[in-house]
């Protein structure tokens, strides 16, 4: 059994580990401690496509497998990465699992949770009827 990773899976390493270097230094860490959440990193994360990589293919995302996730989530930690990037990620794939179930309602949810603009906080992403109820969820 041969664990090496692939190229490619070394070069989703080297690209997020930059990433994590370039926006998630000690400076920004510490200035996100008090609400954990770095507006600026999720904006960043956004665009580098974090939540495609657990939508598949057909549905216009990464396909990505546990296996690539969990390496991205390596890096993320290695961070301390302020974003909520892996719940994030593991609620597309529940939904993308769910989708895959036959349930309607999941099957675009990935997509829309792919879509959210960049600089979108989490609350929105996780949310989004919160806003409009004054910040109450019945949910």
């Amino acid at each position: 059994m041969d664990l090496a990773l692939t190229d490619e899976q070394c070069q989703l390493v080297e690209s997020f580990a930059r990433l994590f270097a370039r926006e998630s230094n000690c400076e920004r860490v510490r200035s996100a401690e008090p609400t954990g959440f770095d507006p600026k990193l999720w904006a960043g994360l956004m665009e580098a496509g974090v939540l495609h990589m657990a939508v598949d293919e057909e549905a216009g995302g990464w396909g990505a497998g546990r296996v690539e996730l969990a390496l991205v989530a390596e890096q993320f930690g290695r961070a301390l990465g302020s974003a909520p990037m892996v719940e994030a990620q593991v609620a597309v794939s529940v939904l993308r699992d769910c989708a895959r179930q036959g349930n309607e309602a999941a099957a675009t949810a990935p997509e829309a949770l792919a879509e959210a603009a960049p600089g979108t906080g989490p609350e929105e992403v996780a949310a989004p009827e919160a806003q409009e109820s004054g910040g109450e969820h019945d949910g």
